[in-house]
């Protein structure tokens, strides 16, 4: 997304960015969202029969009193120096160094504020997550030390 915006804006230098190493992780029971989008049935009184060979009579019988009474969604999101992991899906940190020289002037961003983070699928966001206290240890579970910053 910088390299696009990097190109959008005329920008031809060289861009350094320090990102803070973080990790989210966040368990979300979506009962309610999908009662909310209509599918409050499988809660209530859900029938599973079709799921199976109707030859199967007990298997069906028990598939048609079948209700779900908890659905839960774990979702990670970490980013460090050796990439960006969420839940269980690996994706390489991007390098912001396309079509520059070495005489470019640089420039460089520093995340040292709150800031959103959005791993995105096509522009379509999957995961986001809020970093509120980058640079306080105690409540975001980062160090305060250069150490600690991803150059990317």
């Amino acid at each position: 997304m910088f390299r696009k915006n990097q190109k959008r804006d005329g920008y031809k230098g060289r861009l350094q960015i320090h990102l803070p190493k973080f990790k989210i992780e966040d368990k979300v029971d979506v009962k309610s969202t999908l009662e909310g989008m209509g599918m409050g049935q499988l809660f209530e009184k859900a029938d599973f029969s079709n799921m199976v060979d109707s030859s199967h009579q007990p298997t069906a019988a028990i598939l048609r009193e079948l209700v779900i009474k908890k659905i839960t969604q774990k979702s990670v999101l970490a980013v460090d120096e050796q990439g960006t992991e969420a839940a269980t899906v690996t994706v390489q940190v991007m390098k912001a160094e396309c079509c520059v020289h070495d005489d470019a002037p640089q420039k460089t961003i520093n995340f040292n504020r709150p800031f959103l983070s959005v791993l995105t699928y096509k522009q379509a966001p999957i995961l986001m997550g809020a970093i509120r206290a980058p640079n306080e240890k105690s409540r975001s579970h980062l160090a305060q030390t250069q150490e600690n910053l991803i150059k990317v």
